[in-house]
């Protein structure tokens, strides 16, 4: 991933429901990734600018914050220094998801909208390797993405589920 593709990353936050109060589906969707970090704890892999990172770590929730482009972090810092509820919470680090080293396995990890960003026949396979080394026995990997299926079959939104 070239860093230049992020050069303009406070763009991301002005996608409606992603800057200023959250809509309904925005809060439905930080409710549903909230309510596997049941320990506490999460990390998040292509953490962008916080979106997430930051509503979870207001909820409570201890966040490491796995980002690799140096745009991305820099608007998820700027956020999270206006917002003093989550900055003992949230920690921002430079690394892919493949490749990161926290030293330590947590209870959760989440990724969200990072697979047209990933090559599935390189990337995947590393990063689905490191997740595993990094999670706790009995936690959990929520990841999202969009099926091909489903894009194809042209079916409205929340209706095709790809299991």
């Amino acid at each position: 991933m070239m860093d230049s593709e992020y050069a303009h990353a406070a763009y991301y936050d002005l996608v409606p429901g992603r800057f200023g109060a959250p809509d309904r589906e925005a809060m439905a969707e930080i409710d549903f990734y909230a309510s596997f970090a049941t320990g506490g704890e999460a990390l998040e892999i292509g953490a962008g600018t916080g979106r997430l990172a930051i509503a979870l770590a207001e909820r409570g929730i201890r966040v490491w914050a796995i980002e690799p482009a140096a745009g991305m972090r820099a608007v998820c810092l700027v956020k999270a220094i206006h917002n003093a509820a989550p900055r003992e919470r949230l920690t921002i680090l430079a690394g892919d998801g493949a490749t990161f080293r926290l030293g330590r396995r947590v209870q959760y990890i989440y990724a969200c909208n990072i697979h047209e960003h990933l090559s599935y026949r390189r990337e995947w396979p590393d990063l689905l390797a490191n997740v595993s080394s990094h999670l706790e026995d009995g936690g959990s990997f929520v990841i999202n993405g969009i099926s091909t299926r489903c894009l194809l079959s042209r079916q409205p939104r929340g209706r095709c589920t790809d299991r």
